[in-house]
Order: C-alpha cells, then structure tokens, then sequence
C-alpha cells in the first residue's frame, strides 16, 4: 500500500505556523510528536502480537488524531487504514499497514528536516 498523499500537508503547516508565529515552538510539537512514537508504536505492534484489536483501535486513533493536527496527511490516512482495520476486528492486514507507517513517518522526518522543523 502506498499512499499519493504527501507526508506533510503544506497548507496545515502554513496554519500552524500562523497559530504558533514561531517555527521553532513548532518544531518542539514535531519534536514531541516523534518522541512519543516509539512507545506508541511497540503498544501497538504487542497488541497486534497477541491479537488484540481494541488498543490496536485506540492508538490508531490517537496517532490519526495527532497526525491530522499536524498536517502529516499520508500518516493520518495509514493510521486511519489501521484504525478500520482494528475497529473490523480484522487484524491480519495491520502488518502491512505497520510497515508502510514506518515507511510514512520516515518521509514525513525527511519533509520536516528539509524545512528545518526538526
């Protein structure tokens, strides 16, 4: 699965930086959101691990939530894919879908590193 969408929507990031005035509080938001990736994501790969769709459910929604309130689009749209998935109870495709999270959160880093906010 790969999605069209860009790793980081530009007109969100344009909002953001019109909220916050300052590029550098902004990046301390990106900051903390990778942050707190790599606990979230081991939650979610052990939930997976022992087949257990409703925290699998939860932090999919969390991570859409978060990645939509900050314009990184194409990880919103995969958490969201995970999301379903889990909320089916059909958890046999969230693998797959783990590895192309992986594969959008490293463009988004790449996009965020190429305008200085991370």
């Amino acid at each position: 699965m790969s999605t069209a969408l860009p790793p980081l929507n530009q007109e969100k990031l344009e909002e953001l930086l019109e909220i916050f005035g300052d590029a550098d509080e902004l990046s301390e938001l990106f900051e903390e959101y990778f942050a707190e990736l790599p606990e979230r994501l081991q939650e979610l790969r052990d939930a997976l691990s022992v087949g257990d769709s409703s925290p699998v459910n939860q932090i999919a929604h969390t991570l859409k939530g978060s990645s939509g309130n900050l314009g990184a689009s194409a990880v919103q749209e995969v958490a969201r894919g995970i999301e379903e998935q889990a909320k089916a109870g059909t958890l046999e495709q969230v693998g797959g879908l783990l590895d192309q999270l992986d594969i959008e959160l490293e463009r988004l880093r790449q996009a965020l590193e190429r305008q200085s906010l991370l």
